[in-house]
């Protein structure tokens, strides 16, 4: 397993729908704020929890926390030295597909 990034890296998170958000989150601005990644977070999953357990989405959304880059889904077991310093990362809703063959 890869370890997580040793520099300190900044991210850019949007949230796609802000009402997930409490109402004192939305109105200090945070649907779309900085975060910085902790050095202890080595998988995509366990930022997902990060974002839910800081931004207190359990209630409002408790499998939600789906993110994406440049529109392409963050598989939450990628590590995350995936993430770059000033990458936008988007919260998005799970969507249930069922998958024609």
């Amino acid at each position: 397993m890869a370890t997580p990034p040793a520099q300190a890296v900044r991210l850019r998170l949007v949230f796609d729908n802000q009402r997930i958000l409490r109402r004192s989150l939305r109105e200090s601005g945070l649907r779309r704020c900085w975060l910085l990644l902790p050095p202890e977070l080595s998988t995509v999953s366990d930022l997902a929890a990060h974002i839910a357990a800081r931004f207190r989405l359990r209630r409002s959304c408790p499998s939600c926390v789906i993110l994406s880059i440049d529109g392409f889904v963050l598989p939450p077991f990628e590590s995350t030295c995936i993430f770059r310093d000033n990458d936008i990362i988007r919260q998005q809703f799970a969507h249930t597909t069922i998958l024609a063959d």
